[in-house]
């Protein structure tokens, strides 16, 4: 998948992104990764109870769980790669999930949306846009961490990258897994799944008539597919949770493209029947409705160290 779409920076009524950049980039650093109690005797009515089992918690709110896919997009956003051009500033190379954990803030993508042997953006060029009042900002990550994976059998884990800004004063929202619930976890039972990106396809792109430098309209869309857990197959890359495209679902397929570093969740069960979020992983390769997730269990694993390593070092 190339996950690229460009556009001119600017509408008929001026820039579309107004670039200033927060932080520099000067170097790349790379990380190795590997009850309350009663206070009184009230019942609670069934009806609440009933309304308990139906939502899930994300970032502390108990949202319908109905509703939690459409929820969710405001985590997700275009990867978006500043060009140094004067005309076309940005470029759109798959999509980012903005997360806390454990008060470190950071955008997550694959490390092939940053390979730029095979024509990808360079990292040190990933910007986050954040609305500052009437303008929109591209703010620059202060660092950023790479898995390093020394068993050979496992190199396919090496294909994530946590952007970080954890000093940025940029304000946009960011999905806290500090306390979610992750792929490995036991004694669950899923209801359904979906995956939140933008796709290359989604993009429109209206040039102006009266100025070809110029556009009229430049809109990166959001789109979600339901899904379901499939078996893996001998030609499916190695170590992923393979999802497929829900036998029910009434969305249309579209050419995945761009939706490389797609965040996949699951609304699940436990033996309560209360229902949670879980965050399944990362979408890295597609093959039409079949999906190739990195299993969070590793995205966990990898911020846990990139954390401890910052706190030994005193950051």
């Amino acid at each position: 998948m190339s996950d690229s779409v460009t556009g001119p920076n600017r509408s008929a009524n001026g820039p579309l992104f107004n670039l200033t950049f927060f932080v520099d980039l000067p170097s790349l650093h790379f990380q190795e990764s590997f009850f309350a109690r009663d206070v009184c005797s009230m019942a609670i009515p069934t009806w609440t109870t009933a309304q308990a089992n139906m939502s899930v918690g994300i970032n502390g709110t108990y949202v319908p769980f109905k509703s939690a896919p459409d929820s969710m997009r405001r985590f997700v956003r275009p990867a978006l790669f500043s060009t140094g051009d004067d005309v076309w500033e940005l470029r759109l190379f798959g999509t980012a999930f903005l997360v806390t954990f454990h008060g470190w803030t950071f955008a997550i993508v694959t490390a092939h949306q940053t390979d730029v042997a095979k024509g990808a953006p360079a990292a040190d060029q990933f910007v986050v846009v954040v609305k500052s009042g009437n303008r929109h900002l591209a703010v620059s990550p202060s660092s950023l961490h790479r898995p390093v994976i020394d068993d050979e059998d496992r190199q396919s884990l090496r294909d994530l990258t946590f952007f970080d800004y954890s000093e940025s004063s940029a304000k946009a929202e960011h999905m806290d897994l500090s306390s979610v619930i992750w792929s490995d976890a036991a004694d669950i039972t899923a209801d359904y799944s979906f995956l939140i990106g933008y796709p290359s396809s989604s993009a429109i792109i209206e040039l102006d008539g009266d100025d070809d430098s110029k556009l009229s309209n430049f809109t990166m869309r959001w789109i979600r597919q339901d899904l379901k857990e499939d078996e893996p197959r001998p030609l499916d890359v190695e170590h992923r949770t393979i999802f497929v495209k829900h036998d029910r679902s009434t969305r249309e397929s579209v050419e995945p493209d761009g939706l490389s570093g797609s965040p996949v969740f699951s609304i699940i069960k436990d033996k309560g029947n209360d229902r949670h979020l879980r965050f399944d992983g990362i979408v890295t390769h597609a093959n039409g409705d079949r999906f190739a997730v990195y299993p969070s269990v590793y995205i966990r694993d990898m911020l846990e160290h990139i954390v401890q390593q910052a706190q030994r070092n005193g950051d």
